[in-house]
């Protein structure tokens, strides 16, 4: 806060008025910053979900939200209510997502018991991984292949 503070020129107390602790300005900043997820409506939604997959990768190799997945990353990682804040800021986040894999489930592409939230980390986390931590280029055919083995028939 000190830094901001330093910085801006604009005094504490008016810091501390819009944002009451540290985690709450990183909150804001993240919240300003981050990517907001496409919502398609192709009304394909095979598509859909592979639009949204698309759209993440990215914007995951894209160097201002590679930083600042980053920096929430390592100040989450030491801080637990920031953790908390940054999972239920990703909750709302990642509803196009999960709106897009209900939609498969809903038009019977996927069983009626499939885990909605569970499908969603399994289609997401690797096209997290290969735009984040790998820096790779989007790759649409690894996607399609992340697609085909964990929607299986549904991309049949």
């Amino acid at each position: 806060m000190e830094a901001i503070v330093k910085r801006t020129g604009v005094a504490k107390t008016t810091v501390y008025r819009h944002w009451p602790s540290r985690d709450d300005l990183i909150i804001a900043i993240i919240a300003e910053s981050a990517f907001a997820l496409p919502r398609p409506n192709t009304g394909d939604p095979i598509r859909d979900v592979r639009e949204i997959l698309l759209a993440v990768w990215g914007a995951m190799v894209q160097p201002a939200t590679r930083g600042a997945f980053a920096s929430v990353i390592e100040s989450s990682a030491s801080n637990r209510n920031l953790a908390f804040n940054h999972r239920a800021f990703l909750d709302t986040r990642t509803a196009p997502l999960k709106d897009a894999v209900t939609a498969v489930v809903s038009s019977g592409l996927l069983p009626d018991n499939t885990d909605i939230d569970l499908t969603c980390e399994l289609l997401a986390a690797p096209v997290i991984v290969r735009g984040f931590v790998m820096a790779d280029p989007v790759d649409p055919q690894y996607v399609d292949g992340l697609m085909d083995r964990v929607l299986g028939r549904a991309r049949i």
